[in-house]
């Protein structure tokens, strides 16, 4: 899985998440996105950028893919839910349909594919998380 259309396509998303004044509006500005869960002082709410998934979508001719990447909003105390939601509604403004420049390929399609919410076992703790579902062609 170490195509570089990965890191190109998380740069992309990151870059476009950070860009966008619905993202800073729930996060801050600087946007509180991170590549891994970062550490316990962190101040909330924030995003992460989770796990990817990448499937072949070509043919002989042309280079193509379906990746995936899951985005995790969040939030503690009695904002929590309502933190996660807000953001989780953020990031669908911002990269729902979006065009997204991508070094190496088109993107062609970039698409909500499924997302949940949850509350930690410590009571406190809200997580959101949303699926895309980007189609790349390479150039």
């Amino acid at each position: 899985m170490a195509d570089p259309s990965l890191a190109a396509l998380q740069a992309s998303v990151l870059a476009a998440l950070k860009a966008s004044s619905a993202i800073q509006a729930q996060v801050g500005n600087p946007a509180r996105i991170y590549g891994h869960v970062p550490e316990p002082e962190v101040d909330f709410p924030y995003l992460v950028l989770e796990g990817m998934s990448i499937a072949p979508d070509g043919d002989k001719t042309v280079k193509g893919l379906v990746i995936g990447l899951s985005i995790e909003a969040v939030s503690r105390d009695y904002r929590g839910h309502g933190d996660v939601l807000e953001c989780l509604d953020a990031v669908y403004a911002t990269l729902h349909r979006a065009s997204l420049t991508v070094t190496g390929n088109d993107c062609t399609l970039v698409r909500f594919v499924a997302g949940e919410t949850s509350r930690d076992d410590d009571g406190l703790t809200y997580r959101g998380q949303a699926t895309y579902e980007f189609l790349l062609r390479g150039t």
